[in-house]
């Protein structure tokens, strides 16, 4: 299988779950790319991203500027580059009509940069938390990518992030999502309540590989 892997930064030394699931896709001879905003300060690098060249497979979205003027004057020179690689793309990603607060807020355009001129194809789409589940959608309906949309929802992203952004944040991609994997059978739960039809829903668990963990045996104080 070819597949995509959106997730948010990489590597993360705190999302080394996220990391196990990649490597073993690689182990089953299965082929990935990976989709990223790069950290802003990275202090340490685990062993495998050397091991199985991950960064040769990663693609990264330019840093978006806090400042909403830097980010517009940012994204104007990113635009005019993108008008002579792809120009279609570039315009559909900033139909806030249609993608709202994705498109005002430029992130949606920021996303395209890595698919301009190639706009490729995978088996699946697999994004690592609901937001970015919500940014696959977009980025399949403007056709900057293609392929089966899966979504692994964690814990944060059907507690806090829907505090800011409602509860019905994800009705969108309920519909147009293909499968969904929370990590247990409690945010299974939460997802159907939701919204979410349960014949899409399978729990999908994220494991540590326990050899790699040296047991030591505690006493109470």
């Amino acid at each position: 299988m070819n597949i995509a892997c959106l997730v948010g930064d990489f590597p993360s030394v705190s999302e080394t779950f996220i990391l196990s699931q990649i490597t073993n896709i690689l182990e089953q001879n299965h082929l990935i790319d990976i989709y990223a905003t790069q950290p802003q300060n990275p202090t340490a690098i685990h062993p495998d991203i050397d091991k199985y060249q991950l960064l040769n497979h990663t693609y990264y979205y330019p840093s978006i500027p806090r400042n909403y003027f830097l980010r517009i004057g940012k994204a104007l020179i990113l635009f005019v580059s993108s008008l002579f690689q792809d120009p279609v793309l570039a315009i559909r990603a900033l139909n806030f009509f249609r993608h709202g607060k994705q498109a005002l807020s430029l992130r949606l355009f920021y996303a395209i940069i890595p698919f301009l001129r190639k706009r490729p194809t995978y088996d699946v789409i697999h994004c690592h938390f609901g937001h970015l589940g919500i940014l696959g959608m977009q980025l399949k309906e403007i056709g900057a990518i293609q392929g089966k949309l899966y979504t692994t929802f964690h814990a944060w992203d059907i507690t806090e992030y829907l505090q800011e952004a409602g509860n019905n944040a994800y009705q969108k991609l309920f519909m147009q999502g293909d499968r969904f994997l929370p990590i247990s059978e409690h945010w299974k739960n939460r997802l159907i309540e939701l919204g979410c039809s349960s014949h899409k829903v399978t729990v999908h668990r994220m494991g540590i590989d326990c050899n790699k963990f040296l047991f030591i045996a505690r006493q109470p104080l």
